[in-house]
């Protein structure tokens, strides 16, 4: 990109001047590295709007934004694992979440107010949550959803916006991602991030789009083991049941 290079403009959505907490919820943090196996892949919701490759604040200083899969730890240290996640499908009846968090980091001088920065994150994969009688359960599909006869809600997996905040080593923006047990399948979605300045007016998207995948994997699980109460392991690849 030339150093001629504008930003570009961008409308804030809803509630955007809020800086997102990172909150450490009591799910299991199961992780490894990644294969060369190709996850299902589901094609029924169009992949997020597509960013410009390369922008530019205003004096063409570029700014590259960078995804990692990870987990911030009680330190504040974001400790980097693979971005696969393996699921266990005695989970499957409470659609329980195997989750994970991917932090984005802006790389480059900076040129921008940190705390003035927002970075929205989404993902190209949705699922389907039905409530009834104020019981709620996760679907695969809308189809899925419909059927059961419950009203049904889209929720698009890792959509949310995060501040530019401090961490032990430099700055970061968290998002909480996930899988779930989805009758033995295995799959991936595409995360993307990028980084909005809000100290012009109108706000500007100021960094290029990254982009992450996040592969899930469904295994068998260990008896009596409570893998939704389990926190940190990342890198158990398959189980370990001894």
């Amino acid at each position: 990109m030339s150093s001629s290079s504008r930003s570009r403009r961008w409308s804030p959505p809803a509630g955007s001047s809020a800086i997102a907490l990172v909150l450490l919820a009591g799910c299991a943090w199961f992780t490894g590295s990644s294969d060369d196996t190709a996850p299902e892949q589901r094609p029924d919701r169009e992949p997020p709007p597509d960013r410009p490759e390369d922008t530019g604040s205003e004096d063409g200083i570029e700014h590259v934004i960078e995804l990692r899969a990870g987990l911030l730890n009680v330190n504040d240290i974001f400790e980097e694992t693979g971005n696969t996640l393996y699921t266990c499908e005695s989970s499957e009846g409470t659609n329980g979440q195997f989750a994970l968090q991917v932090g984005a980091e802006i790389v480059g001088e900076p040129t921008y107010i940190a705390d003035l920065v927002r970075v929205e994150f989404s993902s190209d994969l949705s699922e389907w949550v039905g409530s009834a009688g104020g019981e709620g359960d996760v679907y695969w599909t809308e189809q899925d959803c419909l059927e059961s006869g419950t009203y049904c809600e889209e929720v698009v997996i890792g959509e949310g916006t995060s501040g530019y905040f401090e961490i032990a080593g430099g700055q970061i923006a968290i998002q909480n991602v996930w899988c779930r047990y989805h009758g033995g399948r295995d799959y991936s979605y595409t995360m993307v991030a990028h980084g909005v300045d809000m100290n012009p007016w109108p706000y500007e998207v100021f960094t290029t789009t990254g982009t992450l995948t996040i592969s899930c994997k469904a295994m068998p699980c260990c008896p009596d083991a409570d893998y939704q109460a389990v926190w940190g392991n990342h890198t158990v690849e398959p189980w370990d049941c001894d």
